[in-house]
């Protein structure tokens, strides 16, 4: 058993001892028809403290899991199983109530020249700007979360693949222009894709962004690249040319 379950069981067996004495206490003053003075309140008193600490320290435990669980502890996004809970649900309501949400998924370009060059630790610094420059440039109902490695995904309800793109290309710039802990540039390549009614599953509209994120890899790096022809922003260069 370890140590610290072996001082919660301490603690339970104190806090029921305690429990129990001040109401066996109580009843003989009752039983003696003596009078409750300031002693008899002692152990309730004390009861109530170990309760109130206890319940405190199960609150701050579950909150803990709970983060744990759903957290990646690195980049404090969510993580990979958190998002593809509520990417399934975005499924089911875009199929039964024909409502529209889109992915973004990004990879940082040359990730491990970086840790090579510059150690692990600053790969990690580079990460952790990363996630913090994704929450901070997405809307509060979007879902950021660490997808795996040196790979993130946005989901994005209520939004059609134009403004996907358009999300996405901004994200692109700002981390282009972004002060990293390191000296070389760090840029960022994206895979685009929205819901669409002829998608068969989750794990179909996964490998779509995927696929076009590897596009955007092999024709360059730094851009922006959609799944399919759908949009009429179906290129990085078409959209920089609007944005300007």
């Amino acid at each position: 058993m370890k140590k610290s379950h072996l001082l919660i069981y301490i603690k339970y067996y104190l806090l029921s001892f305690l429990i129990v004495g001040s109401m066996a206490t109580t009843q003989i003053y009752f039983i003696l028809e003596l009078p409750l003075g300031p002693k008899s309140y002692t152990m309730p008193m004390i009861a109530s403290l170990f309760i109130t600490l206890l319940a405190g320290k199960i609150h701050i435990l579950k909150e803990k899991v709970s983060k744990a669980a759903f957290t990646d502890p690195l980049t404090e996004l969510l993580n990979r199983r958190s998002l593809y809970s509520n990417l399934s649900e975005n499924f089911a309501n875009a199929r039964r109530y024909q409502k529209k949400f889109s992915l973004i998924l990004l990879d940082v370009d040359n990730f491990k020249k970086v840790n090579d060059t510059f150690g692990h630790l600053a790969g990690d610094k580079v990460l952790v700007m990363i996630g913090k420059t994704l929450v901070s440039l997405c809307r509060e109902s979007d879902y950021c979360a660490r997808w795996g490695g040196e790979e993130f995904m946005i989901l994005l309800p209520n939004t059609g693949l134009d403004g996907a793109v358009i999300m996405a290309e901004k994200i692109r710039r700002v981390l282009e222009q972004l002060q990293f802990p390191i000296s070389d540039k760090v840029t960022c390549s994206f895979g685009v894709t929205e819901y669409r009614e002829n998608i068969a599953s989750i794990n179909e509209m996964v490998n779509n962004t995927d696929t076009a994120l590897y596009m955007a890899k092999s024709r360059g790096k730094n851009r922006v690249e959609v799944a399919g022809e759908t949009s009429s922003l179906n290129s990085a260069s078409k959209l920089a040319t609007v944005l300007r």
